[in-house]
C-alpha cells in the first residue's frame, strides 16, 4: 500500500500546483473538479480523443479515480471471506488497474500484491485502537467499510462521468 499511498500524493500534489496556478491567473473562476478540468481543456493542453497531456490535473484526477476504484475493489475483498484478501486484491487489480498498466507498473505491483497481509492482519492494522476489544475493532472496521464503500462509489460514479462528458477519459497505457 506504501507504495499506492506515494502515488496517490504525488496526484494530489500535481493537482493542487494546477489549481494554485489557475487561481492566480484567472482568480475566482476554478473553484470546482469540474472548472479545473474545462479549464485545462479550454487551454489546449489535452488533445483530442482523451489523450491527456502528462502531467495535468486531469490526468491526475484520472488516476486518483482509477486507485479510488481499487480501493472500493479491495474493501469488498475485506469484507467477501469467500477467497483470501490477497486473491481479492489481485482480483481487484486485474481488472481496475492493470488494463492500464505497462509491463513496468504491472510487474511492480505483481510484487506489491505478493505483499498482502492476511485479511486479519489487514483488518488489525485498520481497526480503531481506542475501542476495547479485538472483536469490536474488527466489528467498527466491517461496520465503517461497508459505509465507506457506496460512497467511494458515488465519487468514483461522478468523476467517470464528468471525464466522459469533458472527453478526457485516457485509456492509453502507463
Amino acid at each position: 500500500m506504501a507504495l499506492s499511498v506515494k502515488n496517490d500524493e504525488s496526484n494530489v500534489a500535481k493537482v493542487r500546483k494546477v489549481w494554485a496556478r489557475l487561481a492566480e491567473q484567472q482568480p475566482g473562476r476554478v473553484s470546482t473538479v469540474r472548472q479545473l478540468l474545462e479549464s485545462e481543456r479550454e487551454a489546449g493542453i489535452h488533445k483530442p480523443g482523451a489523450v491527456l497531456a502528462d502531467p495535468s490535473a486531469a490526468m491526475a484526477l484520472l488516476w486518483m479515480r482509477r486507485t479510488i476504484q481499487y480501493y472500493v475493489g479491495v474493501m469488498q475483498g475485506v469484507c467477501d471471506t469467500s477467497a483470501s484478501l490477497s486473491s481479492k486484491c489481485r482480483t481487484a487489480y486485474g481488472a481496475i488497474l492493470e488494463p492500464f498498466h505497462g509491463w513496468l507498473l504491472k510487474n511492480t505491483f505483481s510484487m506489491a500484491l505478493a505483499a498482502v497481509p492476511s485479511r486479519d492482519e489487514f483488518v488489525a492494522r485498520l481497526s480503531p485502537n481506542h475501542l476495547s476489544s479485538k472483536a469490536v475493532r474488527r466489528s467498527a472496521c466491517f461496520s465503517d467499510i461497508r459505509v465507506a464503500i457506496p460512497l467511494m462509489e458515488q465519487v468514483v460514479a461522478q468523476l467517470r462521468a464528468l471525464f466522459a462528458e469533458l472527453d478526457l477519459e485516457d485509456t492509453r497505457k502507463s
